[in-house]
Order: C-alpha cells, then sequence, then structure tokens
C-alpha cells in the first residue's frame, strides 16, 4: 500500500471555461480533469515508449486505472465558482465569435475568467500490486507522482472543455504547492514575457519528459498514431508579442485565422459544386487539418433557395454540409490554441500554439456528407500532412508577430 499522499491546488480560470455533466450546466466534474490527464499522460509515455500504443496503455491504466484495475489517485474539484452566457460582446471582437462561433450559436453558459477551482490530487489506500511497464515498476507511490507529472502538463498546456483547443477553457495555478515534487518544474506560470515563456517551457518539457523515468526515444515517425509528447510530433510555439487582456490576444487570433481560412477558396468552392450537382472536382479538403468533423454552410446558396421558395428547414439542408472521417471515429484538432497568462503586477496575457504531427483519419481517407439526403456521400482522401498548418504559422508571423518555436528534448 503507497503513501497517503495529496496536492492541493488553487486553480484560476483564464479564459471561459465551457465544461459541464449531462444538462451542459458550467461546472468543473472530476471526469472532465482525469480525461484531461489521461490525454497528456497518454501522451508523455508515448513520447517516452513510442508509438506502441498497447504498451502506452498499461502504462496509463498503472497509473489511472482501467476495466480491470482501479486507481491509485483520486480527483476531486471543489469550489462555487461564478458561471453566466459568454462574456464580451462578439460583435466587438469579431475573432473571439470566430473561434467561438458554435458556443455563441448554442448560447453556452461558461464559468467566467477569474473564477477559482480548487483541485486536490490524493493517493487512494488499496492495495494494489506493482505493475512493470518499458523496465519501469510503476507502485502506487510512482503512479501519483507520474499523476503529477499530467498534471503539470496539463495546466501549462492544456485546457478543459468545449472549444478547448480553439483558447477556451484554459486556467493557471496560483502558485506551486508545498506537497509538490521538487523533481518537477514549478507548477506556476513564473514567465513575464513571451520570450521568458518559451524559454522556460523548453526547459520544463525538458525535465519532466526525463522525469517520466523511461529514457525517451530517441525518434518516432510522424505522423503518429495518436498524440505523442515528442519534439518530432509535437511542436509549441509562441507569438513573441503580450496582450492586456484574454480577449484581445483571442480576438488577434481568430481574426488572422479567419483571413487565413478565406484565402483557401478550392475547399469551398468543390463542396458547393457537389451541393449544387456541379462537376465536383474536389481533390483533398484542406481545411480538415485544423479539426474533424469539419461542418459547412453556403449561406448564398441558403439565400438562392430561399428566393425560389424552398422552406428554411430544406434551404439548409440543402446548403449544408459535413466532412467527417469514413469510420465514427472523431479526430480532434492536432492544432491547438492557448492563452497563457504571464506572471508580474500588470495583466499580460501570451500565446501558445501546439501542433501534434498525428494521423488526421486511421485510413487516409474523409467524407462530405451532404445533409440534403437526396445527395450521395463524396469519399475523397485526407490531406497528406500538416503543411497546411505550417502556412498558418507563417501567416501568424507576418501579421500577429513572430513566433518563438519552443526547443525540448
Amino acid at each position: 500500500m503507497g503513501q497517503l499522499r495529496m496536492c492541493d491546488l488553487d486553480l484560476r480560470v483564464v479564459t471561459p471555461m465551457m465544461t459541464g455533466g449531462a444538462d451542459s450546466a458550467p461546472e468543473v466534474r472530476p471526469p472532465s480533469v482525469r480525461g484531461q490527464l489521461r490525454a497528456w499522460l497518454r501522451a508523455l509515455v508515448g513520447g517516452c515508449l513510442g508509438d506502441d500504443l498497447g504498451l502506452v496503455r498499461s502504462g496509463e491504466g498503472a497509473i489511472l486505472g482501467g476495466a480491470t484495475r482501479a486507481s491509485p489517485v483520486a480527483v476531486r474539484a471543489t469550489g462555487d465558482p461564478a458561471t453566466g452566457p459568454l462574456p464580451t460582446d462578439p460583435r466587438g471582437f469579431p475573432g473571439v465569435q470566430y473561434l467561438f462561433w458554435s458556443a455563441y450559436q448554442m448560447r453556452r453558459g461558461c464559468l467566467l475568467p477569474e473564477q477559482v477551482i480548487h483541485l486536490r490530487l490524493q493517493a487512494r489506500p488499496l492495495d494494489l500490486p506493482p505493475v512493470e511497464v518499458g523496465g519501469q515498476r510503476i507502485d502506487a507511490d510512482r503512479a501519483f507522482d507520474l499523476c503529477l507529472a499530467a498534471l503539470w502538463l496539463s495546466i501549462q498546456m492544456g485546457s478543459l472543455g468545449f472549444r478547448a483547443r480553439r483558447g477556451a477553457g484554459g486556467w493557471r495555478s496560483e502558485g506551486t504547492p508545498p506537497t509538490w515534487l521538487a523533481e518537477l518544474p514549478p507548477i506556476h506560470v513564473r514567465a513575464r514575457t513571451p520570450a521568458e515563456l518559451a524559454g522556460d517551457l523548453a526547459r520544463d518539457l525538458t525535465q519532466v519528459r526525463r522525469f517520466a523515468g523511461w529514457d525517451p526515444v530517441p525518434h518516432v515517425l510522424v505522423p503518429t498514431s495518436y498524440n505523442i509528447l515528442h519534439p518530432d510530433s509535437f511542436s509549441l510555439q509562441v507569438i513573441d508579442r503580450s496582450f492586456a487582456t484574454w480577449w484581445e490576444a483571442l480576438d488577434g487570433v481568430g481574426q488572422a485565422f479567419r483571413a487565413f481560412r478565406r484565402r483557401q477558396p478550392d475547399d469551398y468552392q468543390g463542396i458547393k459544386a457537389i451541393l449544387t450537382g456541379g462537376q465536383a472536382i474536389l481533390q483533398t479538403v484542406k481545411r480538415a487539418v485544423f479539426g474533424l468533423p469539419l461542418p459547412f454552410f453556403f449561406s448564398s446558396l441558403f439565400r438562392d433557395l430561399m428566393d425560389h421558395g424552398v422552406p428554411p428547414p430544406e434551404a439548409r439542408a440543402r446548403a449544408s454540409a459535413t466532412v467527417s472521417p469514413r469510420g465514427a471515429d472523431r479526430r480532434g484538432s492536432p492544432f491547438l490554441v492557448r492563452v497563457v497568462q504571464l506572471a508580474g503586477d500588470a495583466p499580460a496575457y501570451a500565446v501558445l500554439f501546439g501542433l501534434w504531427r498525428s494521423q488526421l483519419t486511421s485510413d487516409g481517407l474523409l467524407v462530405v456528407r451532404p445533409r440534403d439526403r437526396a445527395l450521395r456521400p463524396v469519399t475523397v482522401p485526407a490531406p497528406a500532412d500538416l503543411s497546411y498548418v505550417d502556412e498558418w504559422f507563417a501567416h501568424v508571423g507576418q501579421n500577429v508577430g513572430p513566433l518563438l518555436s519552443v526547443t525540448y528534448s
């Protein structure tokens, strides 16, 4: 039986956090936090052991539990954070509206920025046998240590809830608690400038990967089958520019993102041709690299159908399509946006970009599914690589601010 250890953190919401239960009432629930820990733990272990999902899942099960083994670590979230509608008038911040468009359409509520959540990780008094994974013996104490490493990754680079990869759901630790492991980097942000943030992340990520206890594999083959925290397959960049508020940071990114995606007419024209019965010349859907499923709605086509007397529900269906994988797997965006509140007396915010170079679909194919059931779905190849995201990074460097690469090992 391991030690009865615990770690308490006060976490402050940085950007609107749209997470909750089945009724969508905004709240932070332990299963949501455990999901974050599990995702980052899988990435951390995979970055050390390589692209072997079976082996990685063995490590994940030993640390956070699975179908046949209880987790030796309990997660509790408490507090009474204020909730409400999404802040800021989207008409005044069109970039925020673009990034959170579906949330505004659904009138999602959220945990408001500056609210505090108390999070506790606690070792469970369970007599679990140690598990050997990749040559490392994982007992209850070691499982708790690795959960803290996953928590560090989640707080520094992760987000929680709806639109989490587009800047929502960011949080930060109010400080580093006394029970925090000295072998891990501090969990609170120390950087006062974007350049300091990039430097801290480079050193800290290297330290966390060494702390994991396995000798990291020197290379992984990209695209990987799942998200792996390795220099070959996960890159981080920081915009070398600070912002006075979180919404100004997201607005600048969102407006640049909208302008960049509008420069790509092939997707628009090809899918519209499918909906209108024209000649389908769609070779791929480049925008799919930013995440699936990807909805399309053609307002000009909708208006034209309405002008010809088509009822609104039918017109909307005939003007809409969704791009998704062929199977049931849903692939989140490999590209993430994270707003980081910097240290210092005056409020200042930086923007962090991450990119997972993992498979977009398991079979390399996409399906364009018109909402009009009279039209057949069309299968096209998925983008061959993530070069379109690299083009986006170049666009940011020219229009928002220079990008600083986070180089870790």
